[in-house]
C-alpha cells in the first residue's frame, strides 16, 4: 500500500485534519465529537482493492453508530459502468483491501455501492447519494469532460494512463497468465503509465 498519511492541522483555520490512512482507518469517538453528519466526496478508482471504498465502508458503520447523518456525493466510476470483471472476494477475507464480497472490476458508483453496503451489510446509516448527473454507464471518465484529480500516487500522469493501470490490475488478478504474457503488473512503480489509449478507444 501507499505511505500512510498522518494525521495534521489545517494551517488556515487551525481546525485538526484526521487521516483515515494512517494510525487509524476508522474514525474514533473523539474525531466525530460534535458533527451532525458526514460528507463522503472522494473519486474512487474503478476496482475493488483501492481503500476509499473501505473507508467509506467503515465511515458509514461509525455514522450508523453515532447517529449521524451521512452524504456520498457521487462521481463517475472512472471505468465505466457497463463492464464487470475478476473473481469474486470472499466474505471471510474481506479486510481493509477488500471491505465486501465484489469482483475486481465492479463497475458500480461510490454511491451505488454505499447503498448497496447500508442494505447487504445491514450498517442502518441515515444515508443520502447526491446523484451525478449526464453521465453514461459506457463513459470511462475520460470521455466525461470532467477535471481530472489522481486518486492514487502509483500513477500520476493522466486520466487514460490511471484507467489502463487499473484496467491492467484487473486483468493481472483475473487473467494472471494474460499478464505474465504481456508483463502488466500493478506491483511496478508506475505499470500502464506509458499507454497512449484508454482501453475503449
Amino acid at each position: 500500500m501507499d505511505e500512510r498519511v498522518p494525521s495534521s492541522t489545517d494551517e488556515a483555520t487551525g481546525l485538526p485534519v484526521y487521516s483515515l490512512y494512517g494510525d487509524d482507518v476508522r474514525p474514533t469517538d473523539a474525531m466525530l465529537a460534535g458533527l451532525d453528519a458526514l460528507v463522503f466526496d472522494i473519486q474512487d478508482a474503478g476496482v475493488r482493492f483501492y481503500t476509499y471504498i473501505t473507508t467509506m465502508g467503515y465511515t458509514m458503520e461509525a455514522a450508523a453508530k453515532h447517529h449521524l447523518a451521512y452524504y456520498v456525493l457521487d462521481r463517475p466510476n472512472p471505468l465505466g459502468g457497463e463492464r464487470i470483471e475478476g473473481p469474486m472476494l470472499d466474505r471471510e477475507r474481506t479486510d481493509f483491501t477488500g471491505y465486501f464480497p465484489m469482483p475486481v472490476r465492479m463497475a458500480m458508483t461510490l454511491g451505488e455501492m454505499a447503498q448497496m453496503f447500508n442494505a447487504e451489510n445491514r450498517i442502518g446509516c441515515d444515508l443520502h447519494v447526491i446523484l451525478i448527473q449526464n453521465w453514461s454507464r459506457r463513459d470511462w471518465f475520460d470521455a466525461t469532460g470532467l477535471p481530472w484529480v489522481d486518486p492514487s500516487r502509483i500513477c500520476v500522469h493522466s486520466v487514460r494512463r490511471f484507467c489502463i493501470q487499473a484496467w491492467r490490475s484487473c486483468k493481472l488478478v483475473a487473467y494472471p497468465w494474460d499478464a505474465a504474457q504481456t508483463g502488466h503488473s500493478s506491483a511496478s512503480e508506475r505499470p500502464g503509465c506509458a499507454a497512449p489509449n484508454s482501453p475503449n478507444t
